[in-house]
């Protein structure tokens, strides 16, 4: 898991260098970011985030086609009840509650790096679906782990 601290910190420096715009959507955000920084160390993103994995105390679920910045706002106002992707806009207690989201939460290299767009080149076996080192049929167990859900809903549907 992370904390909304670790979120927005990594919204603002992925604003930054340009990986997020205001159209950018969540699958964007896993194929441009999430596979390509993970990939020498063939984990799951929580595993290189600064401050380390967060023990998460909410699932949030959501859908890869949805515009990423969205699904934060989302998790913000789950947090704090506001929508402000801003660190000052929220209180410590409210920044330092976590979650967890498959996109940061599953090694996408034993599961999807090679399907993507432009494949991952870092070998690693993938696992399907019934396989011990699958991730993806695992959600059942995740989500009876962490105590809370809740759902972002994209502005479209």
């Amino acid at each position: 898991g992370f904390s909304l601290r670790q979120l927005l910190t990594f919204v603002h420096e992925k604003s930054l260098s340009g990986h997020i715009g205001a159209d950018t959507t969540t699958a964007e955000i896993v194929f441009n970011v999430v596979i390509p920084e993970t990939k020498d160390k063939g984990c799951c993103y929580t595993q290189i985030l600064p401050g380390g994995t967060k023990k998460p105390q909410t699932l949030m679920s959501h859908w890869w086609g949805n515009i990423f910045l969205n699904l934060v706002r989302a998790i913000c106002e789950h947090a704090s009840g506001r929508a402000d992707l801003s660190l000052g806009a929220h209180t410590d207690t409210d920044l330092d509650k976590s979650y967890w989201l498959c996109i940061f939460g599953v090694n996408q290299h034993i599961s999807i790096c090679h399907t993507i767009p432009t494949a991952c080149t870092c070998g690693r076996p993938q696992f399907k679906a019934a396989r011990m080192n699958c991730q993806m049929d695992k959600f059942a167990s995740v989500m009876r782990e962490i105590p809370y859900h809740a759902l972002a809903l994209d502005s479209k549907l």
